[in-house]
């Protein structure tokens, strides 16, 4: 017996993970929030974190971090590690297209 099932009957009954599902390491967090702010992506509050008036969290290792959601509302985060840390995945690289990504994905969720 052969089953077929269609991609978007699949898709639609996926529930988003309630945990960061993408990071990335940006060269400035600042930057990074600017230029996803200026495409209209609004970022997540966590009660208790101590996130800033940006949305960004400072982590104990000097880390800082800042998290949205994509329009199936998975949750991504750039970070901008402290300079003692090393980096081992220059993802700054992407962020660009991971807005283009995003830019896209909302054009078509709306």
């Amino acid at each position: 017996m052969v089953r077929r099932t269609r991609f978007y009957d699949i898709a639609e009954s996926m529930t988003p993970a309630p945990y960061t599902v993408l990071g990335w390491n940006v060269a400035d967090i600042n930057s990074a929030v600017d230029g996803l702010a200026a495409k209209g992506i609004a970022f997540q509050v966590f009660p208790g974190m101590g996130q800033d008036q940006r949305h960004i969290w400072n982590s104990p290792s000097g880390a800082r971090v800042v998290w949205f959601c994509d329009p199936d509302g998975n949750v991504l985060s750039p970070v901008t590690r402290a300079s003692a840390m090393p980096i081992t995945l220059e993802a700054d690289k992407y962020l660009s297209s991971a807005s283009h990504y995003i830019e896209i994905a909302f054009a078509h969720a709306t």
